[in-house]
């Protein structure tokens, strides 16, 4: 099994975005579905941080934008 925690964590920052126009444009229903799903993605990367700590540093950097 892969782990790939910083692709979890860039999906959670994407559904977490997707959320937020949803519920501007007024879809509660979807911004809920889309924020759980967002947080789902955000416990599967911190998961993998904190099993995996300081595997792959650069890339966690690279993906949280502090290359």
């Amino acid at each position: 099994m892969a782990w790939h925690g910083q692709a979890n964590y860039a999906r959670a920052q994407e559904y977490a975005a997707e959320a937020a126009i949803a519920h501007e444009e007024g879809d509660l229903d979807k911004a809920a579905v889309l924020a759980a799903i967002g947080q789902v993605h955000a416990t599967l990367a911190l998961t993998v941080a904190t099993a995996l700590p300081g595997l792959h540093l650069d890339d966690w950097k690279a993906v949280a934008g502090n290359s």
